[in-house]
């Protein structure tokens, strides 16, 4: 039983550390680029997620660097497409 009880509190140990910390701390040059450009990007036109990492793609970046910059930006998706959304009405 002590044993379980062990292998248990070692299980969760293991499972809350982070996946890797280089990942996360280190991102290499061509992210942290993406990451700049879709905050360039938000800041005067709507994107969805998928958009964004197209758009980010057709300026070169390849697709982890778009999927990374979209993951790691604050942005709230449902207010882009009611922006997106006002920007279909206004000009059609």
């Amino acid at each position: 039983m002590r044993k379980l009880v062990v292998l248990i509190i070692m299980a969760l140990f293991i499972l809350t550390m982070p996946v890797s910390a280089a990942t996360y701390d280190n991102p290499t040059m061509g992210e942290q680029n993406a990451v700049k450009k879709a905050i360039s990007y938000l800041k005067y036109s709507a994107f969805s997620k998928t958009g964004l990492v197209k758009q980010l793609e057709y300026e070169g970046f390849s697709n982890s660097e778009s999927n990374y910059a979209v993951n790691h930006i604050q942005v709230d998706w449902e207010e882009q497409a009611v922006k997106k959304a006002k920007q279909y009405l206004k000009y059609s």
